[in-house]
């Protein structure tokens, strides 16, 4: 029983905390709640950007890379030499070329 307390004790004093930690994040004027407003669209406005500038520095899929030229020398993908020559060719690349997904 005395640790059944404990446990009860120790659940309170974590809801206690997290109600303390919420009513400070709660603006106590309108210049405060304006504030507030003002830095979350901050800071998702630079979440954004950095979102939109790793997905376009990643490399899109190009017909003239030397790794897809060197697939598209290799035997029909249908047969066990091209499977062989394809995969010889995206060992090196595997994730880093876009004719090369990793798997």
């Amino acid at each position: 029983m005395n640790l059944l307390g404990t446990l009860l004790g120790i659940i309170k004093e974590e809801d206690k905390d997290k109600a303390k930690a919420k009513a400070k994040a709660q603006p106590q004027s309108m210049d405060e709640l304006i504030a507030q407003i003002e830095a979350d669209q901050r800071k998702r406005t630079e979440d954004e950007r950095a979102a939109f500038e790793r997905v376009a520095s990643k490399k899109s899929a190009s017909t003239e890379s030397s790794i897809q030229a060197q697939l598209r020398s290799c035997p029909s993908p249908t047969s066990l030499k091209g499977v062989d020559c394809r995969r010889r060719i995206c060992a090196a690349v595997s994730g880093k070329d876009p004719a090369c997904p990793a798997m």
